[in-house]
């Protein structure tokens, strides 16, 4: 088994008619190689997407999260995001044919329609509906450039 989880790609799919999501057999294969069980927790993601996360990527975000401070979980932002994003998840398990089931509420909260787009996003994929997806992927190509400058800064 691998030490780390590392997602990457971008997969076009679509939901089924019981909101059932067929997960890449690559992104599969990647948690098999690292996890004992293949289960995986979604939640809302930023940007209007859905996150879904490996088991032990999810238990380390899960004690980072616990590690708060007091104070800082007294902060009413720190209390509104727990409540969002801990009210959201859901423990996803694929069948047989790797589908997985996304729960209403947040099908509704990313706008899924038909046609959706997962990607891998180092440590977790991101499910995304397709034309926001397209919108989104289609920025500005400055923008691009000026976030990986800040992103690859040394100093």
């Amino acid at each position: 088994m691998r030490d780390s989880i590392d997602f990457i790609g971008r997969y076009d799919h679509t939901l089924d008619a019981k909101n059932r999501l067929m997960i890449p057999q690559t992104f599969r294969d990647v948690v098999k190689g690292a996890e004992k069980s293949l289960k995986f927790f979604l939640t809302r993601g930023f940007d209007q997407c859905l996150a879904m996360y490996a088991k032990s990527t999810w238990s380390r975000m899960v004690e980072l999260l616990n590690s708060r401070k007091a104070e800082e979980l007294a902060a009413r932002k720190t209390r509104k995001f727990f409540r969002l994003f801990y009210s959201s998840a859901v423990e996803v398990t694929p069948d047989k044919a790797g589908r997985v089931v996304i729960p209403d509420h947040l099908r509704k909260l990313a706008g899924l329609a038909r046609k959706v787009v997962l990607i891998g996003v180092n440590d977790r994929i991101e499910i995304w509906d397709a034309r926001r997806w397209a919108r989104f992927a289609e920025g500005d190509e400055g923008e691009y450039e000026d976030s990986a400058r800040e992103v690859f800064r040394t100093s």
